[in-house]
């Protein structure tokens, strides 16, 4: 094999083409996955550098050609829609609204956007859907994320960059001028066996019960929760939102346009946070500089105390007082972290927990807890010398794993 992965999601899928792009003076990389469903791109900057376009940049760029071309060719007259879906850019709303064009938001996976393409059938004209995963369709008689004709469409739009002085790197730099730029990150949490199912049960719950009221310094206005199908506003106004069903889905939009979701992965053991940040861009020559400012918003939402606390300190939390029912000392380091956050977001009841527990580490005892199995936990308090009895070895002070 010459990919570890043949997902075009993965840089190094492209690897090798690039690679042949630079030999042959290539001005587009295509790769697909071998069930040719999902596409990734690579093109030229203006220093002649070849990048990788993200799932999020190839939608956009579909959309924004798809609907330049049918407007080109007398094909838009109100009755056409657009399909993405929510953890996808926003920026594709963008677009399809300032071209009078109709957008649909739907769950992840292309059978929403499907479900919608049957619904509409015979009455609204498709002009695509895609999703942030490098999925796209850009016609209607297929009911999935089509890789052929992705690829088959970047081309063409290729040569109609090219029919214009421009390659798609400067289409990518228009679209950011015209309609605003956007930076995307995603942060994959692993949570692996039945206790990380548990972990990311309750970081839902956690972030349902308590919402975040800023991310990265900027006031969160709108929360929407899938799974109740509810959007509140900072008035407190509560509304419906239209989809087929629930989804384990939440997410927040910022004042500034930053959007964040979160959901569990439904295939594998992580939950996923989706974040969105938005900029305006004045000049081709503004790219670099926005994407240095759009990179230190996501370093400070993903170092918000509320997301530290609710992704990593509740987690470690829970695994440093299992280290310390097993005979290690507590590090109070992990309490201190976890008060932090805690304090400002979380429910008083559980800060007083947390105050509790330090009381006792202050007074320097310890806390065996011991699971009996009629469902009852039984505690025994002891002093801070204390030693498992089957390993005397195991007071050395060691920090739990994080």
């Amino acid at each position: 094999p010459t990919v570890v992965s043949p997902n075009p999601e993965e840089p190094a899928a492209l690897a090798l083409a690039v690679e042949k792009a630079k030999e042959t003076d290539a001005e587009l990389v295509l790769a697909s996955d071998p069930d040719s469903d999902r596409v990734g791109a690579a093109v030229k900057n203006n220093e002649g550098e070849w990048v990788l376009l993200n799932g999020n940049q190839t939608a956009l760029m579909f959309v924004y050609y798809l609907i330049t071309r049918w407007k080109e060719l007398g094909k838009v007259n109100g009755n056409e829609y657009i399909v993405k879906t929510i953890v996808t850019t926003e920026l594709i709303r963008t677009i399809a609204e300032r071209n009078g064009v109709e957008i649909y938001d739907v769950y992840t996976g292309f059978k929403w956007i499907a479900d919608v393409m049957k619904k509409n059938e015979g009455k609204i004209n498709y002009i695509g859907g895609g999703e942030e995963s490098y999925g796209f369709l850009a016609e209607d008689f297929v009911r999935d994320k089509d890789a052929v004709s992705a690829c088959s469409l970047l081309a063409e739009f290729c040569a109609w960059a090219k029919d214009q002085g421009k390659t798609l790197y400067d289409v990518v730099m228009d679209i950011y001028l015209e309609y605003g730029f956007s930076k995307e990150f995603t942060i994959n949490v692993v949570k692996p066996g039945k206790s990380g199912a548990d972990e990311i049960k309750q970081m839902m719950t956690d972030f349902r019960n308590n919402p975040p009221k800023e991310l990265g310094g900027s006031k969160v206005v709108t929360w929407k929760d899938y799974q109740t199908l509810e959007q509140r506003d900072a008035n407190g106004n509560v509304s419906k939102l239209e989809m087929p069903e629930t989804s384990n889905v939440l997410q927040w939009f910022c004042e500034d346009g930053t959007k964040t979701s979160v959901r569990p992965s439904g295939t594998e053991p992580k939950i996923k946070f989706y974040i969105e940040v938005k900029g305006a861009m004045k000049c081709n020559g503004c790219y670099e500089r926005c994407t240095s400012e759009a990179n230190n918003k996501i370093a400070e939402i993903k170092k918000s105390d509320y997301l530290c606390t609710c992704i990593g300190g509740l987690a470690q939390l829970a695994r440093a007082l299992a280290w310390h029912a097993r005979g290690h000392e507590f590090d109070s380091r992990i309490l201190h972290y976890c008060e932090q956050g805690v304090a400002k977001y979380c429910d008083p009841l559980f800060f007083s927990f947390l105050q509790t527990i330090r009381t006792r580490i202050d007074n320097h005892t310890t806390l065996n807890r011991k699971y009996n199995p009629h469902g009852s936990w039984r505690s025994r308090s002891v002093s801070s010398g204390w030693r498992a009895p089957s390993s005397p070895s195991r007071t050395r002070r060691i920090s739990p794993p994080l």
